[in-house]
């Protein structure tokens, strides 16, 4: 179960052992999971899959839990499977999907959304927009349909009475400044920020809290509403075992 992994703080460390805790209580194949980082958190990948094969695993898949298809996703974990490959040669490794655009994710953000109203006084009465954030990938790896679907599923939710926009914390565009000054300067009274990652780290710490910062001073007519990242959720693990089925692993 390989995880982005995360340089601030334990959350991320501590989300991932969570689910890897939820999928081997899933799973009634007898199958052993691992947790691996790609970056900062340990063990890494190589150590995880070199450690599973040396317990005599003769097929070992690698399920990225990772929200979007990126560079490291495309490019990067595949090169490094290769290398790894070479190293097991009586053992198969397999590479899962990724969670991707799902409507259980989708009903997630909702309910992220629903909660970050709920301790307002009087913002229920309020015209509302949402700001769909990811972290982002450059557009040579990823082409942002699938932010754009994200944001379709989330928008049907709301019957097209709550206009949702998408943005992208880091590398590319919308930037979160432009998502805000489209719904503020059509006079939208609430915008809700969703940090359509994981668990908190660098991202929602450097990246979204500045950003709303900046539109609290530029915009102070506007209320703003940070949610909380998505976390662990059941559904999430359901997910998972789905990617699991699809690579032929009885759940």
């Amino acid at each position: 179960m390989l995880g982005h992994g995360s340089r601030r703080g334990k959350d991320t460390d501590v989300g991932l052992q969570e689910v890897v805790r939820r999928l081997q209580n899933r799973l009634n194949n007898g199958s052993k999971i691992r947790m691996a980082g790609f970056e900062f958190t340990q063990p890494t990948l190589k150590d995880a899959v070199l450690g599973l094969a040396g317990e005599g695993s003769r097929s070992i898949v690698v399920l990225p839990f990772f929200l979007f298809e990126g560079k490291h996703v495309r490019i990067e974990i595949p090169e490094q499977l290769e290398q790894l490959q070479s190293l097991i040669p009586g053992t198969s490794l397999i590479y899962a999907r990724t969670l991707g655009v799902d409507l259980r994710l989708i009903q997630l953000v909702s309910e992220r959304v629903y909660g970050s109203l709920s301790s307002g006084t009087g913002l229920k009465t309020k015209s509302k927009g949402i700001v769909l954030v990811v972290r982002g990938s450059r557009p040579l790896f990823d082409s942002g349909e699938n932010l754009q679907k994200l944001v379709t599923g989330v928008a049907s939710i709301y019957h097209g009475n709550v206009r949702v926009e998408p943005a992208q914390a880091q590398f590319g565009f919308p930037t979160m400044e432009s998502a805000i000054a489209s719904l503020a300067q059509s006079r939208v009274e609430v915008i809700v920020v969703v940090p359509y990652l994981l668990f908190p780290g660098k991202v929602l710490y450097d990246n979204f809290q500045p950003a709303i910062e900046r539109a609290k001073a530029t915009y102070p007519q506007t209320y703003f509403r940070l949610t909380d990242t998505l976390g662990v959720d059941d559904r999430m693990i359901d997910i998972a075992l789905d990617r699991l089925r699809e690579v032929g692993v009885a759940c």
